[in-house]
């Protein structure tokens, strides 16, 4: 077998010297008993997991020492991610993996190629598994992994920095600051993140601390055609207090607050902005607006301009204005079965003018 004529050459920098020397082999002087020098290889560690809705990155490396250009092939590629052929990366589409993409994808291989030679990197699999879990606790430490009751993370702001679409939140008992959802810590339609209290222990996310604006607050840049961004985000099973100005602000859509205890704000205890649409606010406890202060213009639930919101089964109490107030042109609102008591102004407001054609009531069998 005739090897190609190949100049390979080897530096040497002696030491004490700025000088480097060479080895020349002419690889033609070779016969085909020498050893075979491997002139492309192609190596890496690529992970082997990935939880739905995180990231998936790998890049190969290869050693050329022939020179000409490679180029990359695979075999096998999982339809939920990008392949570079120029670079042989792989790179999660945007939006995936997502809740259709769970399985095991095996055999996928890598293959890089010269003008004269080839190599193939060893066939792998990548599993994309369930949702993940975080766990916080108020002795934890933000520089655990957060994924076990032994590793928790300590504060709120580190745990949504990392969740993605599908993950869930779980809190041990506790106080915690406040925090702020913005749209790079989304969910999405199929795979809603859930922030809740880790076995239903007793959580208090308190404005106070940190003196925040508002509790928790969802906001969201505009998109070119005014609207926001979707959430996809539920909180349930929270105590949620105090706050500059709201307990709980919400400016993008599709946001669910199941089984909350709310209040302690100095303004409105639960704000819907116009850009909040495909809201539910169910089987709360909202209740002791306009705390600390003489201003009175306090709503338990306060929607301007919102679209399709459902606020339903809550009680509603000890409010200094309007215990549910919907204004400002919002419109496919519904208010079902919700209690309200000692509200000093009215207990539901509808605009300022609205009249009977705006209005549906609905009779409920059994209601009195």
């Amino acid at each position: 077998m005739r090897i190609p004529s190949l100049i390979i050459l080897i530096f040497l920098t002696m030491t004490g010297c700025d000088k480097q020397r060479y080895i020349r082999i002419d690889a033609s002087s070779l016969s085909k008993n020498n050893a075979y020098i491997n002139t492309l290889t192609i190596s890496g560690s690529p992970s082997t997991t990935v939880a739905l809705g995180h990231d998936y990155s790998f890049t190969p490396t290869i050693i050329n020492l022939n020179g000409s250009p490679p180029s990359y092939s695979i075999n096998n590629l999982p339809a939920w991610l990008d392949f570079n052929s120029s670079t042989g990366a792989l790179t999660s589409k945007a939006g995936r993996p997502n809740i259709d993409d769970i399985g095991n994808y095996t055999n996928i291989t890598i293959t890089v190629t010269t003008a004269n030679e080839r190599a193939v990197f060893e066939a792998f699999a990548i599993e994309v598994s369930q949702p993940m879990s975080y766990y916080l606790a108020n002795n934890g430490s933000n520089s655990n992994d957060g994924l076990s009751l032994a590793s928790p993370f300590h504060s709120l702001d580190k745990a949504i920095s990392v969740v993605k679409p599908g993950d869930t939140i779980l809190l041990r008992a506790g106080t915690y600051a406040g925090v702020t959802i913005q749209e790079n810590e989304f969910g999405d339609s199929n795979a809603w993140i859930t922030m809740q209290p880790y076995n239903n222990e007793h959580v208090i996310i308190d404005g106070d601390i940190g003196s925040r604006r508002n509790t928790i607050l969802f906001r969201a840049d505009s998109l070119s055609d005014g609207s926001k961004p979707a959430a996809y985000w539920t909180i349930q099973n929270l105590e949620i207090r105090n706050g500059g100005e709201y307990s709980l602000k919400i400016d993008v859509p599709y946001v669910k607050i199941y089984h909350n205890n709310l209040h302690g704000a100095p303004n409105d205890i639960v704000k819907l902005v116009g850009t909040a649409n495909n809201i539910e606010i169910k089987f709360n406890e909202i209740h002791h607006a306009g705390v600390g202060t003489a201003f009175q213009n306090a709503q338990g639930i306060d929607m301007v301009a919102s679209q399709n919101v459902l606020v339903a089964n809550n009680f509603v109490h000890d409010i200094p204005s309007v215990g549910i107030y919907a204004k400002g042109g919002a419109k496919d609102i519904i208010f079902e079965n919700n209690l309200l008591v000692d509200i000093l102004d009215r207990a539901i407001m509808l605009g300022q003018s609205t009249t009977a054609k705006f209005v549906k009531v609905y009779d409920i069998p059994g209601s009195p």
